[in-house]
């Protein structure tokens, strides 16, 4: 591995790092396709590289905010994503059989769904909270798609926003939701993907200090966002996603 794909790889992080420790969430949907469609990297090797230091970030807002870990809400939706991650996983085997550009149209579909799913279920805080139903379509998407492109968070944000929770109990709980889940991810991508995997894992370890340091200090910031500027934010940022999906496809 070269000092610029290191580069590469330590800035794409980075930058996912800064919006997951504000929002919550959302380091796959940025590293990931900086990863694939700009560093070259396969889909598999991009997962490995985000797992490490979503586990680290994760970990470490969940002992930030020990106090007001969500333990009640979030074991149902574990179960459900639990359910989601073997069915993604296996999917990404196959994808991955199909080289780099089938990776780069299957991400760019996770990102186009994540956009329409968020135009036909608005977010409205006075909106009666998710029933089973939905809370098994959210959570069981949400697993499918982190273990097949890495971004599973975008169904559970939407979720999320449907509760009238505060804007520091809504990020603990995708923090807490994406953890429980991390160590199955782990094993199911090191059996089935291997060596290349666990040395993209071992790659992504190199940045975990950066990601924790990025944890720290932006998390402070963010503790002072209402819940209503965390909702926008959240809208706003799986938007502009789209939009770079948008313009990647017209450029090809």
């Amino acid at each position: 591995m070269t000092a610029i794909e290191v580069a590469q790889i330590a800035i794409s992080l980075a930058i996912g790092a800064c919006v997951q420790s504000t929002l919550g969430f959302g380091m796959g949907m940025v590293a990931t396709p900086l990863l694939v469609w700009n560093g070259g990297f396969t889909l598999p090797q991009a997962i490995g590289m985000l797992v490490p230091n979503i586990l680290a970030q994760t970990l470490f807002g969940c002992w930030r905010y020990r106090r007001e870990l969500p333990w009640d809400a979030v074991w149902e939706v574990c179960a459900y994503r639990y359910l989601g991650l073997p069915a993604g996983v296996i999917a990404l085997v196959f994808v991955a059989e199909q080289g780099a550009d089938a990776s780069r149209a299957v991400l760019g579909a996770g990102l186009l769904i994540a956009l329409i799913v968020q135009q036909v279920r608005p977010a409205n805080s006075s909106q009666v909270p998710p029933g089973h139903v939905a809370t098994f379509t959210a959570s069981f998407s949400s697993g499918f798609l982190a273990g097949v492109v890495g971004m599973g968070g975008p169904p559970l944000v939407l979720w999320v926003m449907q509760q009238n929770w505060s804007s520091s109990r809504q990020r603990s709980f995708l923090w807490l939701s994406f953890l429980l889940v991390m160590p199955i991810q782990i094993a199911m991508m090191s059996y089935n993907f291997g060596r290349e995997w666990l040395v993209a894992l071992g790659a992504g370890m190199l940045i975990v200090p950066v990601t924790l340091a990025i944890a720290a200090i932006v998390g402070r910031w963010a503790d002072r966002l209402s819940k209503e500027r965390l909702r926008f934010g959240m809208r706003l940022f799986l938007l502009i996603i789209a939009v770079r999906l948008i313009v990647q496809w017209v450029r090809n």
